[in-house]
């Protein structure tokens, strides 16, 4: 199906780890003979699967979509020591394990965006009017700083 989008956020991949089991790692340069998980198709699959080419990593379990909380409880309980994916989805992943920390951002760069109809200029226009505004009163940048940035409570050092 070919579609419009609106005008594109920007988010990041990033990395959360079990800090009690792995309090030396800060980011994919410690992540040298550990596992680290992906969901099918993800953007942070290719990632990893260049990270493990490269020998940094030493193993990748990929998971389909609908495993995303097997994968979660598994970097609790040891069945995988990192875990990759956009910053929103990853702090809402983590955000009920207390050991679970995100401990580095800016992966990737990834456009988000709105999709819309091909040729539905009018919704793709109201989206693009409402995010125009939200960016203007202030409201965008809140929701950016509370969501998507680093600092968001879900870092190191911040529980």
């Amino acid at each position: 199906m070919a579609v419009d989008t609106a005008r594109q956020a920007v988010d990041t991949a990033r990395q959360a780890v079990d800090t009690a089991r792995h309090p030396a790692v800060r980011g994919v340069a410690d992540l040298a003979g550990l596992t680290v998980v992906v969901q099918q198709g993800n953007t942070s699959e290719p990632v990893v699967k260049r990270l493990l080419a490269e020998g940094r990593i030493g193993g990748i379990r990929v998971y389909a979509y609908h495993e995303i909380d097997r994968a979660r409880d598994e970097l609790s309980t040891g069945g995988c020591d990192a875990f990759m994916k956009l910053g929103p989805v990853l702090r809402w992943l983590t955000r009920v394990r207390p050991h679970v920390d995100v401990v580095e951002y800016d992966i990737t760069r990834e456009e988000i965006a709105l999709a819309v109809r091909l040729g539905d200029d009018v919704l793709r226009g109201e989206l693009e009017d409402a995010q125009r505004a939200l960016a203007q009163d202030g409201t965008l940048g809140a929701l950016v700083s509370r969501r998507l940035a680093p600092g968001d409570g879900t870092s190191l050092g911040t529980r």
